[in-house]
């Protein structure tokens, strides 16, 4: 019975649906479920299951908005789905299950900083796989800033 449950999720792929609700509605990216598969730079401060420190920029939101893109592009397995003046929506698709992480950005002018989130569409846990994922993409997110 397990097998045919572990054929049927390979074979479909395990993608889900992407939330409605996701965007920076009035520079608000949406809050992290209860469940551990979600970080964001904008859960509460002492949400330590799920909260992530921003990464800051310059004085240029351009070198900013060109750094996110970069990050994402460089990034395997990743699509970017929308495209706005302040905000990035992308996927990430895990290699061997094919499950789909919606990964958002969203450029916050007033004080020069990037905030993400980064959730898992589908199960409670992701094994510690978007915290993984964007303290990666954080990283190459401040290099990319800094060329």
């Amino acid at each position: 019975m397990l097998a045919a449950i572990f054929m049927v999720l390979l074979l479909s792929g395990c993608s889900g649906t992407a939330p409605e609700d996701l965007g920076a509605k009035g520079g608000e990216l949406k809050p992290c479920p209860d469940t551990p598969n979600c970080v964001s730079t904008q859960a509460a401060k002492g949400d330590t299951e799920h909260r992530m420190k921003p990464v800051a920029y310059g004085e240029d939101k351009g070198a900013a908005k060109a750094a996110i893109m970069a990050t994402i592009e460089e990034s395997s397995r990743s699509t970017i789905l929308e495209d706005s003046e302040d905000y990035v929506r992308s996927e990430f698709t895990s290699r061997l299950f094919r499950f789909v992480d919606d990964v958002e950005f969203y450029i916050d002018e007033k004080d020069r900083l990037i905030h993400f989130r980064s959730a898992s569409r589908m199960g409670s846990s992701d094994m510690g796989v978007n915290r993984e994922r964007m303290t990666e993409l954080s990283t190459n997110l401040k290099a990319n800033l800094d060329e």
